[in-house]
């Protein structure tokens, strides 16, 4: 009971302060996470090709 009741308070301790971060950080979030994704599509893309060529 207690272990749990400590889970949670910690969980809503850290969804607030996602929640906080998230709306000070989104216009900075949002970029980069689509940079990543097209740097991992592109390095996967890549990836690919090379293994097709070597074969």
């Amino acid at each position: 009971m207690r272990i749990s009741r400590i889970l949670s308070n910690v969980k809503l301790i850290y969804y607030r302060i996602e929640r906080e971060f998230q709306s000070a950080l989104a216009p900075l979030t949002i970029p980069s996470v689509l940079i990543y994704y097209r740097i991992e599509r592109i390095s996967r893309s890549n990836f690919a090709t090379s293994e097709y060529s070597e074969c």
